[in-house]
């Protein structure tokens, strides 16, 4: 008989036959268990600024407060369901298995009153009572396996589950203003200049506890020589908190002056004697007038770049080859200049891709820290983050 293996197919195909109940959330009940008072950072602060010889320098002192961190346990109660294609299928399949199932069923109901099949026998019928028994059970084993599943998942998507999580998260504030207990090291504080253009430059980060100095002639003085008009201010700012804001005349004219040692550097080492005396040795005033377009010297290093011949004058000493040189050594000089600048863009842009590459990775440094010191404290872990980690 071939029962077994009906049976078996019965087991295969209901197993296989589970689809997903979907859980559509009915309500959520909150149930706060425990509250506890802990010490939290607090986005305030008090910052005390002073300039001295260009030097910025800040000492910030961070605020905590006393807070209630609650412990709350959560219930999520959800409605069961099929989704329609499934609740189609399944439908379908029960009705499909319901044909053999009865056919099956009438089947075994009957086969007590068939004759057995053997030819000696009082009476006789050629399908016998075995053939009977075994085709109806054969039915049934296939109208069950077909209706198992709609079965077992309607059994499944019928009524609600809940389910039970317990988390912290903070309460109310207790008080503000109370002492940090040294949580106020891992806070850090985003300095910026703000100008009247809306033009904004980083300063840096400054950390509670340690004083923070930035060199403001080197930080504003390349915006300060680009601006025309040059600003008469600038804004200190700290975490989108204004602080102070100071005129810039000062640190002009300390740029200016950086600017100007820096220009009669350049022409020094142009070496213009040289390209008086010789015009194959102007390839040093050249790179001059292009890195200083306005610089101090600029008119005389264009002078001696000019065409020049020996005729009513000084004695200049000049190649045979004339106009031809010259105009070899321009191009040669503006090749080099333009070098130059490509040069200084990329490093520029490289180094502005360094920043940002920095900038993320001490971000997710920073929240890794947070995660690791307070653990499982999701209150504690999001005030640090959300304090320290900009």
């Amino acid at each position: 008989m071939r029962t077994p293996s009906a049976f078996i197919a019965l087991l295969v195909i209901s197993a296989v036959g589970c689809v997903d109940v979907n859980k559509s959330q009915l309500r959520t009940e909150e149930n706060v268990i425990r509250r506890t008072p802990k010490v939290v950072t607090s986005p305030r602060f008090a910052a005390d600024l002073k300039v001295q010889d260009g030097i910025l320098k800040i000492n910030v002192n961070a605020s905590c407060s006393s807070v209630e961190e609650e412990t709350v346990e959560i219930e999520t109660v959800s409605d069961l369901t099929l989704d329609g294609d499934d609740r189609g299928w399944v439908s379908a399949l029960s009705i499909a298995g319901g044909v053999p199932l009865t056919t099956g069923t009438i089947m075994l109901a009957d086969a007590p009153s068939v004759y057995d099949s053997g030819t000696n026998s009082r009476l006789y019928n050629q399908t016998g009572q075995d053939a009977v028994i075994g085709v109806g059970v054969t039915l049934c084993a296939i109208g069950l396996a077909a209706v198992m599943p709609p079965l077992v998942n309607a059994f499944r998507a019928v009524g609600t589950s809940s389910e039970t999580t317990t988390t912290t998260r903070q309460g109310a504030i207790l008080k503000e203003g109370v002492p940090c207990r040294g949580s106020e090291g891992l806070m850090s504080y985003t300095v910026v200049a703000k100008f009247a253009s809306g033009q904004v430059v980083s300063l840096g980060s400054a950390t509670a506890r340690d004083e923070f100095n930035v060199d403001l002639r080197t930080a504003l003085g390349p915006t300060l020589l680009a601006a025309n008009p040059p600003p008469a201010s600038v804004a200190i700012w700290i975490n989108e908190k204004f602080q102070v804001e100071m005129p810039t005349a000062d640190l002009l004219d300390a740029a200016r002056r950086t600017q100007g040692d820096q220009d009669e550097a350049a022409w020094r080492a142009a070496e213009p004697a040289a390209c008086q005396k010789l015009a194959t040795a102007c390839a040093g005033v050249q790179s001059y007038v292009a890195r200083f377009p306005n610089g101090r010297h600029v008119e005389e290093a264009r002078r001696l770049l000019a065409p020049r011949s020996g005729a009513g004058g000084a004695v200049v000493a000049v190649d045979p080859t004339g106009p031809k040189l010259s105009k070899a050594v321009e191009a040669a000089a503006k090749s080099m200049s333009t070098a130059v600048d490509k040069l200084n863009k990329q490093a520029d842009a490289d180094f502005a891709k360094a920043q940002a590459k920095a900038a993320l990775e001490a971000k997710q440094a920073c929240q890794t820290e947070c995660a690791k010191v307070c653990e499982k404290d999701m209150a504690c872990r999001a005030t640090c983050i959300a304090a320290v980690c900009p």
